[in-house]
């Protein structure tokens, strides 16, 4: 737990604001879009980098 705890800290705010809203209560891109007042490609694309991050990031637990 430790592990991802760290891995969430390295994301930027931004996409931090995009990733666990999306994972954790399942908000879709639009519901993010209208909460943090920004497109919904910029979340989009946040919530991709931070996926591709966390995916780098605990690459040992794969």
């Amino acid at each position: 737990m430790r592990d991802l705890s760290d891995a969430l800290a390295g994301l930027s705010p931004q996409r931090r604001a995009c990733r666990v809203p999306h994972d954790l209560y399942g908000l879709g891109y639009g519901e993010i879009a209208d909460v943090l007042g920004i497109g919904r490609q910029a979340v989009r694309g946040r919530t991709f980098r931070a996926r591709r991050y966390l995916m780098e990031a605990m690459s040992a637990w794969r």
